[in-house]
């Protein structure tokens, strides 16, 4: 079977960073964190076919029906939280809530750069 990268799995686009930087991370940490992955089957990584000095790294079918199962326990979370809103408010809410994600992305993070 075909592995999945964050594309295929419904990762979102903006969830596939090409740096450490990208993650506002130091490189160290990533690469921790990618050696958990990896040890307990979640990721794979390969060497990178368009630049020897990085690795790409996809999900495996594990990593992937993981991130869908915790995809859906946020899903429900949220809904319980939001619950109390009514539909307007829910969409005040979001709106807000873009305006300052759009701002923060703006900013350039923590600043590993």
């Amino acid at each position: 079977m075909k592995p999945r990268t964050p594309d295929t799995a419904a990762v979102p686009a903006h969830a596939t960073p090409t740096t450490a930087a990208d993650l506002d991370l130091a490189p160290a940490s990533i690469t921790g964190r990618l050696d958990g992955l990896e040890r307990r089957g979640l990721v794979r990584r390969t060497p990178s076919k368009k630049d020897r000095r990085r690795v790409d790294v996809e999900l495996t079918e594990a990593g992937a029906s993981a991130w869908e199962g915790a995809m859906a326990v946020l899903g429900r979370e949220e809904e319980r939280l939001l619950c109390v809103l009514p539909a307007k408010e829910r969409r005040q809410l979001s709106d807000m809530l873009r305006r300052i994600m759009a701002v923060a992305e703006e900013g350039g993070g923590a600043g590993w750069r």
